[in-house]
C-alpha cells in the first residue's frame, strides 16, 4: 500500500508539473500584451466602409473629412471617463471632424449594457441617440446591481426624461430588431478584432485608418496636428 501510495504521489507531482508547462505559456500571454500604448496599423480588413457601416450613429457633419470612431461599453468606467475628452475634441475640431460610436460588451459582467444599448438605438429611431447616449452614461452606476428587468424599467425611465414617444420608444426598445441591431455591432467588434474598451479607429481624410487602442493614445494622437493631413 505504502509503495502505492507513492506511485500515486508521484503520478500526480508529474502530472501538476506538466499542467503547470502548459499554463504557463497562456498566463504569461495574457501579463505581456495589453492594449499598446502607441497608435498601430489595424489588419487589411479593417476599412474605413467596415468602421462605417450605413446603420453607423454620427455626431457632426456627416460629410466632415476626419472621423473618430469609439468601440465603448455602457457599463465601463473607463468609457464614461473618455465621454469627457471625446467631447472637448470634438468642440475643438467640430469643423473638420465627426464622432462614431459603436457599443461592444467587452466585459462579461456588463450584463446591463446591452439592454442600454438597445434603448440607445431605439432613442436613435427618434433622432435622440446622443441624448440617450450621454444619459446612459450620467446614470451609469445605477445600472450595476439591476436585474435585467429594473435596468429596463430604469431605461424606460431616460426616455421619458427625454421626452421621447413612449408609444413608439417602448416596443422598438423591446423589440428583436433591437436586439438583433445591438448583435450586428457585436459582430462588427469582432471583425475589427477590439478586446477592450474604449478602443478608438482614426479614419483620415484620405480614408487611412489608424487604431489607438487606449484613451490617453487617442488623446494624444488627437493634439498632434500633423495627424490631421
Amino acid at each position: 500500500m505504502k509503495s502505492e501510495a507513492k506511485l500515486f504521489g508521484g503520478i500526480l507531482a508529474i502530472s501538476l508539473v506538466l499542467v503547470g508547462f502548459a499554463v504557463y505559456p497562456t498566463i504569461m500571454h495574457m501579463r505581456e500584451a495589453p492594449p499598446p500604448d502607441k497608435p498601430v496599423d489595424p489588419k487589411k480588413q479593417i476599412t474605413q466602409d467596415v468602421l462605417l457601416p450605413p446603420e453607423s450613429h454620427t455626431l457632426g457633419d456627416p460629410k466632415a473629412p476626419f472621423t473618430l470612431v469609439e468601440f465603448g461599453d455602457y457599463q465601463c468606467v473607463s468609457c464614461k471617463v473618455a465621454l469627457t475628452e471625446i467631447k472637448r475634441i470634438y468642440d475643438k475640431n467640430k469643423h473638420r471632424l465627426k464622432i462614431v460610436f459603436h457599443h461592444h460588451q467587452a466585459n462579461a459582467g456588463h450584463v446591463n449594457s446591452p439592454i442600454m444599448a438597445q434603448g440607445a438605438w431605439a432613442a436613435g429611431n427618434q433622432g435622440k441617440f446622443w441624448q440617450m447616449h450621454d444619459k446612459l452614461y450620467e446614470a451609469q452606476d445605477r445600472f450595476k446591481n439591476l436585474t435585467m428587468t429594473e435596468a429596463m424599467d430604469d431605461v424606460m425611465k431616460i426616455a421619458k426624461e427625454l421626452r421621447l414617444d413612449m408609444l413608439k420608444f417602448d416596443p422598438e426598445f423591446r423589440s428583436d430588431k433591437s436586439v438583433n441591431a445591438v448583435d450586428a455591432v457585436e459582430d462588427l467588434a469582432d471583425k475589427c478584432e477590439v478586446e477592450t474598451t474604449p478602443t478608438f479607429f482614426f479614419i483620415s481624410s484620405t480614408g487611412k485608418v489608424t487604431q489607438l487602442p487606449r484613451l490617453t493614445v487617442m488623446v494624444g494622437f488627437m493634439e498632434d496636428e500633423k495627424n490631421w493631413k
